[in-house]
């Protein structure tokens, strides 16, 4: 009994990680190349990895489903539900004032339904859903993952690669729904996190060793951002190839040594960071929804006008006060039954 309420007690390093996780996504989809550079080689890896490492293999196949589907399914439809509120009502205002420009609601259906994180040309045309295809592949890729984990490890091992390969090669000629593709690009990284959690103890390192190991990991993954070609996993595209999947466990490793040296230093950012990555899914849907109502013209004028005077300015003031609201709106849904129980979530996630 002990050991089980201990296995399921949360990690506020953990939460940590998926804090800084999620403002690495944000700020990845702000457009900046420097800052995708650096943000791209390890943020989405960080959560299948976690996924991994987190996998619960004692539960029941239909129980573990069914949490997923609360956990992945259910804050999917909600924001897609948002996101179809929120275009009624710009569309509404933009009748009214004329100074918001959006697309109709009804233009939503079909990414919404199809779940693509880029925009589909094979075998048909579909707009991009944004930020929550993650959710979708995400889903798909536990489900993969927990059926493979049945096999034998060998197999196991072999169907991944497998699975990996298909998904990148199949894609440019014809993509899935709902992100199957995208989910199955990501089964090695759920794979290694699942090992990490589950071997470390047999592999008897010594600290020369793990320094050692640790040089090279931060060695890779600075030759992925310097050399960043694009790295991909909403179109399964690793445009480095295996540098890209060997140096993202770089940025992991010291996203992990941050998120620790917080929590043993710094109690009060600690607690910030940690109570957000609880709430990490309601952050990324609620990420779209803001950028809503941030990214209209009213908005965009006025940081228009400021980078005549300093882009930089601009673009940094635009940040901070896209995730300020951001956090603050997440902070409110996540204190209200009503918030949480529309998006799935009994106690984080």
């Amino acid at each position: 009994m002990k050991k089980q309420q201990s296995e399921t007690k949360r990690s506020p390093i953990i939460d940590i990680m998926k804090c800084m996780g999620m403002i690495c996504i944000v700020l990845g989809h702000y457009g900046f190349s420097s800052i995708n550079a650096f943000v791209y080689t390890f943020h989405l890896p960080l959560f299948f990895c976690l996924s991994g490492y987190l996998m619960n293999t004692r539960s029941d196949l239909r129980e573990f489903i069914g949490k997923k589907f609360r956990g992945l399914i259910w804050p999917y439809l909600a924001a897609c539900f948002l996101i179809i509120l929120s275009a009624v009502c710009l569309n509404f205002i933009h009748e009214i004032v004329g100074s918001i420009s959006l697309q109709p609601a009804s233009f939503l259906i079909k990414p919404i339904i199809y779940g693509a994180g880029n925009a589909v040309s094979v075998p048909f045309e579909i707009n991009a859903i944004g930020a929550i295809w993650f959710l979708l592949a995400l889903f798909w890729g536990s489900i993969m993952f927990r059926l493979l984990l049945k096999m034998p490890a060998f197999l196991c091992f072999l169907c991944i690669l497998m699975l990996t390969i298909l998904s990148i090669v199949s894609y440019p000629h014809i993509q899935l729904p709902w992100s199957v593709q995208a989910a199955g690009a990501s089964l090695p990284f759920m794979y290694v996190g699942y090992l990490y959690r589950h071997k470390r103890d047999e592999l008897h390192l010594t600290h020369n060793t793990q320094m050692g190991l640790m040089v090279v990991a931060t060695g890779l993954w600075f030759w992925n951002i310097i050399y960043f070609n694009g790295f991909y996993l909403v179109r399964a595209y690793y445009g480095n190839g295996i540098m890209d999947f060997l140096g993202c466990f770089g940025g992991i490793l010291w996203v992990y040594l941050l998120s620790k040296y917080i929590f043993n230093k710094y109690p009060k950012i600690s607690r910030f960071l940690s109570y957000f990555g609880r709430f990490s899914v309601m952050l990324l849907a609620l990420h779209l929804v803001v950028d809503m109502w941030i990214l209209t013209k009213p908005f965009i004028d006025v940081f228009n006008r400021i980078s005549e005077l300093s882009l930089f300015f601009s673009c940094f003031l635009f940040c901070v006060m896209d995730l300020f609201i951001l956090f603050g709106v997440t902070y409110l849904v996540s204190k209200s039954k009503i918030g949480c129980c529309l998006f799935g979530i009994k106690d984080g996630i």
